[in-house]
């Protein structure tokens, strides 16, 4: 048992291995095309929501902390690429831990208490601490030599993980179709004599194909550069094609004199009319170099993947490849809860709708802390599962943020007793954002408990399900009449007419 600033740190540290396995002829590798992906990308939500998972005792004791002792050094040891898994609530974190034995490695947590299919908003509203079932349940070694593990994307059950370290890099895939049990693929891409795999991306061409890009720093001042690789054929287990294509960043086209160093990278496809495909990069990275000590603007860059002349036809590639960059946007989240600087992973769902999540650099009292950027399902829901509500502090849909996703955790019985922001949230309620279902409301009480005294003028008002998106900016305004007045909520049958 040590002590360490002001908690106790046990360890039972079990590092499992990557069992090596033949790839699966009915290997799941596709995501969610998108209709619209500036459009996708512009419905992230830029404030995130807090997330955490008990660390499990999967880890060395001190690894992934941030702290300098026996041995462990801060800027050695941080997560590094985090991304949600097609089923079921999990995500799986990247890190490497570069002092004693190094090894880069890859962990899985499940989010007990959250659904399997949509966002999932914060489980730190009624607990300041996570429960039992959201926990990291496993630890998996992949490569000493190779000891950094970078950011990593996902296809379907397939992950691109890229390694790096002594002068040596490289990409493998695991198979994450049981998060429990991971797999290694036997198939990789080695970048011998390559020393940086900062991210990788993974996506296939229209042929079947599967196309991964490889962010690299190059040393000195000069500028990051993306290494394209595309498979021999559609059988991933046939591998890669040795020579990549490269495109080296030569600014935004804009004013910004910002030259990125992403962190995590990830393609998403546009499926157009008549089956035209385009292919999309979203990077992530922190604006500081020395985040989170020093920290900077969390960023997101949106560009648009212009492939060789006949790549996407199947014939052979002629003349290089290009970006063109789109759009950038900025995100915001709780204090040691989110960092493009360690991880920020995009997510597709099974509607094509993108959700963003992140993570800190280190482990925080004996939690793994991260955010969720989410965005709203597109057109009309009939589901109330795929409700949402969002309570913002001030009018205008300003302040602190409760935000609510399907009915599971939609029940919130006391105000005073949650947490939103690290902070208290009762009578705080001035505007809201909702989208409910026909036939379902979603009340908000005066008093606590759920209380419809009869001594009060309007003891609650309903936020009326029409199945599409209402946004009311100040609840004070005719004819609610009802801020700074929410002590709890739930979810009540209605036949449509408003209180």
């Amino acid at each position: 048992m040590i002590q360490e600033t002001g908690f106790v740190m046990r360890s039972q540290f079990r590092m499992l291995q990557l069992p090596f396995v033949d790839c699966p002829d009915t290997l799941m590798a596709e995501n969610t095309a998108v209709t619209n992906v500036l459009e996708a990308f512009g419905a992230i939500h830029s404030v995130g929501d807090p997330l955490a998972a008990r660390d499990g005792d999967v880890f060395p004791v001190y690894a992934y902390t941030g702290a300098e002792i026996r041995g462990v050094n801060a800027p050695g040891n941080h997560f590094r690429g985090v991304q949600r898994i097609r089923k079921g609530p999990y995500l799986v974190v990247s890190g490497g831990l570069g002092t004693g034995r190094r090894r880069s490695q890859v962990f899985i947590v499940k989010m007990g208490t959250r659904a399997a299919r949509g966002p999932w908003g914060s489980n730190l509203v009624k607990n300041a601490i996570p429960g039992t079932t959201d926990r990291v349940i496993s630890c998996y070694g992949i490569d000493t030599f190779r000891w950094r593990a970078g950011g990593i994307s996902r296809l379907g059950d397939l992950i691109a993980v890229p390694i790096e370290g002594r002068r040596k890099s490289r990409v493998v895939f695991l198979h994450a179709k049981n998060p429990e049990a991971l797999e290694r693929l036997k198939v990789e891409i080695d970048r011998s004599g390559v020393p940086s795999a900062e991210a990788a991306a993974v996506e296939r061409l229209p042929d079947g194909r599967f196309v991964v890009g490889v962010w690299r720093e190059l040393r000195g001042n000069y500028p990051g550069r993306l290494d394209l690789y595309v498979s021999r054929d559609e059988r991933l287990r046939n591998g890669f094609e040795e020579r990549p294509f490269a495109w080296t960043f030569n600014g935004f086209g804009d004013e910004s004199d910002r030259s990125p160093r992403y962190r995590n990278i990830n393609f998403i496809t546009e499926r157009r009319v008549a089956g035209q495909v385009q292919l999309y990069m979203i990077g992530t990275e922190n604006t500081s170099r020395s985040a989170p000590a020093e920290n900077g603007v969390n960023v997101a860059d949106l560009w648009r993947v212009n492939l060789p002349n006949g790549l996407v036809a199947g014939r052979s590639p002629s003349g290089r490849f290009r970006l063109d960059h789109v759009a950038t946007r900025e995100y915001h989240g709780v204090r040691d809860h989110a960092n493009f600087g360690a991880g920020a992973g995009t997510y597709v769902d099974d509607v094509g709708a993108l959700h963003m999540y992140s993570c800190f650099h280190w482990r925080v009292e004996r939690t793994v802390r991260m955010t969720e950027y989410a965005s709203h399902r597109p057109g009309t829901i009939h589901d109330l599962r795929d409700a949402w509500v969002e309570l913002y502090e001030h009018d205008g849909f300003r302040g602190k943020r409760l935000s609510i996703y399907g009915n599971r955790h939609a029940e919130i019985t006391d105000y005073r007793r949650i947490f939103v922001d690290n902070g208290d949230f009762n009578d705080a309620v001035s505007s809201v954002k909702y989208q409910i279902p026909r036939g379902h409301a979603y009340r908000l009480y005066r008093d606590a408990g759920f209380k419809e005294r009869r001594t009060l003028k309007k003891p609650f008002v309903d936020l009326v399900g029409t199945g599409s998106a209402v946004a009311i900016p100040d609840l004070k305004e005719r004819p609610l009449r009802f801020g700074d007045k929410v002590s709890s909520s739930k979810y009540v049958v209605r036949d449509g007419s408003r209180s």
